[in-house]
């Protein structure tokens, strides 16, 4: 029995670790040709990449289907445009992302005035895919963050330090 649960469980290690990244892409239809460009150059480089208009069936309840897929996905791109950030749709989104603490990564792809953009996404650092800069330079940057987990490795870290500042100290034991 207990072979059993060893060989399930290191199956389910392996399962895990060869996991393609899910990266749902939320963006406005008026940007529809970058948005599958973008899904496709992902899907390229290893990335399980996807977007709403080929992931939800004609008839299908919408809102609950796109909720199913931001929350099956590891890490949201937010392509933003002016369409974008008029989407009551794609508001939802981001909102919907952020409180499931999903890795949001907003997407230039046509500028907005920064005043315009909604505080959740105005305070992170984008990437930029406009029609100007290199398009594989951009889908590098994407690639690394869709790629690093920013929380483990300032945790890493923090623990770095701690134990520099405990060598520093002579290892003095605790109390306790």
């Amino acid at each position: 029995m207990d072979a059993a649960i060893a060989a399930k469980a290191a199956v389910a290690a392996t399962s895990s670790r060869d996991r393609k990244t899910r990266v749902f892409i939320s963006y406005s239809r008026k940007d529809s040709v970058f948005s599958n460009r973008l899904v496709d150059a992902l899907n390229a480089r290893g990335f399980e990449a996807y977007l709403d208009k080929k992931d939800i069936l004609p008839g299908e309840p919408w809102q609950e289907r796109l909720e199913a897929l931001i929350l099956s996905a590891d890490a949201i791109g937010i392509v933003i445009s002016p369409d974008l950030i008029a989407s009551h749709v794609c508001a939802w989104e981001a909102e919907r992302t952020e409180s499931l603490q999903k890795k949001l990564l907003p997407l230039v792809y046509r500028p907005v005035a920064d005043a315009d953009l909604p505080p959740r996404l105005a305070r992170l650092n984008y990437i930029l895919l406009r029609d100007g800069d290199d398009f594989d330079a951009g889908l590098s940057a994407l690639a690394v963050a869709l790629d690093t987990d920013i929380a483990w490795i300032r945790q890493h870290t923090r623990i770095g330090e701690l134990a520099q500042r405990w060598d520093g100290a002579g290892r003095p034991a605790s109390g306790g």
